[in-house]
């Protein structure tokens, strides 16, 4: 499929026009995760140029109950949305997690595939925002405002693995894909077990 050069600037106002704004009512740290992601891999926002925008299955929808064990296991990985409405899970579906007598997380498998869900809390609804067989993989979520969330990973076009930025936005249900054009310093998808889920006894 076909792709769109777009500068770079393109992420920077989304970040700079939705963000500033948000600034003024939260005390959350300015973009620390997609910080700590692009610094871990040697990037910036200007690699980003090749966007895409996708469709996304609406269709796939399920009920959430907070109350649930699953859903308390994996609550401290949820990254929630700036007002808490929405929140985004990277891993209940792919990693298989249990707490062990200290109460610390230990991950006995993951699952090839992927799926990154966002959690509508105030409708307790579960929907899917990205499926990632082998070919793509997301490994960290930066909110940019209430609607609007970056999904950062590696996407695998003609066999090799390129940084890329999934934009989601709640609203719209609409995601546009930007893959960079370069590749990272660092083995792809090494991010997890190295900063995000270091924490995690993998075994």
């Amino acid at each position: 499929m076909k792709t769109n050069k777009t500068p770079a600037v393109f992420l920077a106002v989304i970040i700079l026009v939705l963000f500033s704004c948000n600034r003024q009512k939260t005390n959350e740290p300015d973009l620390k995760r997609l910080n700590r992601w692009l610094n871990y891999y040697g990037l910036s926002l200007n690699h980003f140029t090749d966007t895409l925008k996708l469709k996304n299955n609406h269709s796939i929808k399920t009920g959430i109950d907070t109350s649930a064990t699953h859903f308390k296991l994996y609550n401290d990985l949820y990254i929630y949305s700036h007002a808490k409405k929405y929140a985004v899970d990277l891993d209940s579906y792919s990693l298989v997690l249990e707490k062990n007598d200290e109460g610390k997380f230990v991950c006995y498998g993951t699952e090839a595939d992927q799926e990154i869900a966002l959690l509508k809390l105030m409708k307790l609804e579960r929907q899917r925002i990205l499926f990632c067989g082998t070919a793509c993989r997301a490994e960290e979520a930066q909110w940019v405002d209430n609607q609007t969330v970056f999904l950062l990973g590696f996407s695998q076009p003609q066999n090799v693995w390129m940084p890329t930025i999934w934009v989601y936005s709640p609203k719209e249900s609409s995601l546009l894909e930007i893959k960079a054009n370069i590749q990272a310093n660092k083995k792809p998808n090494s991010y997890n077990q190295a900063i995000r889920l270091n924490g995690i006894g993998f075994k």
